[in-house]
């Protein structure tokens, strides 16, 4: 080519670019799926919940129960554990019920049950059960929550509605400490009260909001 020879100019119009203004437009798109806002409440309230309850309950062992500080983190040991055989059991129940939103809200109403076992627990026997099945209800939910998430989105989408998703926790996870720690100065039961209302709300919450989807 000779250095005065230029390259013809393509009569083909400039592709846009597929991402831009995809942070702006996300809210509206996400609009198109069923069920997806009352799911993303419910991660809220379900994360917030089970997190306030990890953060204080090394600290309501050792004032309820009377508990040292070794003692209270075996508690963390065994939950830690429970959480390993519930992850292991995830999918032997997931076979049982094959309908993802009735999956998900059976376990809705079992981390009701869990976390007001807990808060009426009076021995230590009672309670490692308790949060045996605390740890249960909370491994399965996470994985129910991510796979109700992405099968309700498109290809294109799930990349960013899982994004969101991850972040919920996130901010659960900053706040939370926080708040069962002012709760817990108020008096040792708020944090646990608390805790309840929040997985009381979620559920009621999803279980309005997709009956009254699947009866109209």
């Amino acid at each position: 080519m000779k250095p005065d020879e230029t390259l013809p100019e393509s009569s083909e119009p400039a592709k846009e670019n597929p991402t831009a203004g995809s942070s702006s437009s996300f809210l509206q798109r996400i609009k198109k799926y069923q069920n997806l806002q009352v799911v993303f409440l419910y991660r809220f309230c379900a994360a917030f919940s089970v997190i306030i309850l990890r953060y204080f309950i090394p600290l309501y062992t050792q004032h309820y129960f009377g508990f040292n500080a070794k003692d209270a983190n075996y508690i963390s040991s065994f939950t830690g554990f429970a959480g390993v055989v519930s992850s292991w059991m995830a999918g032997y129940v997931a076979a049982l019920i094959t309908e993802k939103d009735r999956l998900l809200r059976v376990f809705s109403l079992l981390l009701v049950v869990a976390i007001a076992s807990t808060l009426l627990s009076t021995s230590i026997s009672a309670f490692l059960v308790t949060q045996f099945l605390l740890s249960f209800v909370t491994q399965n939910l996470r994985l129910i929550v991510d796979s109700v998430l992405l099968s309700a989105a498109s290809n294109t989408d799930r990349g960013e509605i899982f994004g969101v998703g991850a972040s919920i926790i996130g901010a659960c996870r900053v706040c939370g400490p926080m708040v069962a720690g002012i709760l817990a100065e108020l008096h040792m039961m708020l944090p646990l009260v608390f805790s309840l209302f929040l997985a009381v709300l979620g559920t009621l919450s999803l279980s309005l909001n997709i009956g009254k989807e699947k009866r109209g």
